[in-house]
């Protein structure tokens, strides 16, 4: 099975690693990044993305967080044997809701050049436990990042409307939220539910970066599901 990973705020791709070798056999994974110097709309890293889909064979797209709306819309244009999308940590649109829209009024070029506590790494991305090795290795991806780009997908993701559309019904859309997400709430649920009224939702036990820190728990639930085989 191809699997398309679309990824989080930073776009690197980097952080993907750890799930990808725990891949079973037969599976093989293809990373977008996105650029680290131009400051993409939506719409432009959903054509930047729409260039990487397949044109035969079956597929799956997994939209980690700020890729979620993304995921969703490639999904529905989709050229070839789509088999599912799977959001995880993720958000159809306006990740936060109305509080989204207030943060969005931040600073957000200023604050997005300073230095990123190891504090707030564990408390809203990595958990808790996080290692030295896992708060450097995401501090580093974040940091390849100029931080105009940072802030301008910040905003996107906090108040755009652009993915408050409806799928194909042949698409089928799976949610994983992470039960110990701080960073995404219950405006994030809201939002995919109201996109996608047949989402099935699942949920492990995992801070918010899920695919880096509980790649298992992530693949049992896709080979539950009959997604992965």
């Amino acid at each position: 099975m191809l699997i398309i990973l679309l990824p989080g705020l930073e776009g690197t791709g980097h952080l993907f690693d750890a799930f990808v070798k725990c891949l079973p056999a037969g599976n093989h994974a293809k990373v977008v990044s996105y650029p680290t110097a131009s400051p993409l709309s939506y719409q432009e890293l959903e054509e930047l993305v729409a260039r990487e889909l397949p044109t035969s064979g079956k597929y799956i797209i997994i939209g980690e967080s700020f890729s979620g709306p993304i995921a969703l819309a490639c999904g529905s244009r989709s050229r070839a044997d789509l088999v599912a999308i799977v959001l995880v940590a993720s958000f159809a649109y306006r990740a936060l809701g109305r509080t989204g829209l207030l943060l969005a009024r931040l600073p957000l070029s200023l604050i997005c050049r300073l230095p990123i506590p190891d504090f707030v790494l564990r408390t809203f991305l990595l958990g808790k436990s996080a290692s030295e090795d896992d708060l450097s290795r995401t501090r580093r991806a974040i940091g390849e990042v100029r931080p105009q780009v940072l802030a301008c997908r910040v905003k996107e993701a906090l108040t755009s409307d652009y993915g408050k559309r409806q799928l194909q019904p042949a698409s089928r859309v799976v949610a994983i939220f992470p039960q110990y997400d701080h960073l995404l709430g219950s405006a994030s649920r809201r939002s995919v539910r109201q996109v996608c009224p047949t989402v099935e939702v699942e949920m492990v036990p995992a801070p918010h970066l899920a695919l880096q820190v509980a790649p298992m728990a992530v693949l049992t639930v896709l080979k539950r599901l009959g997604i992965l085989p």
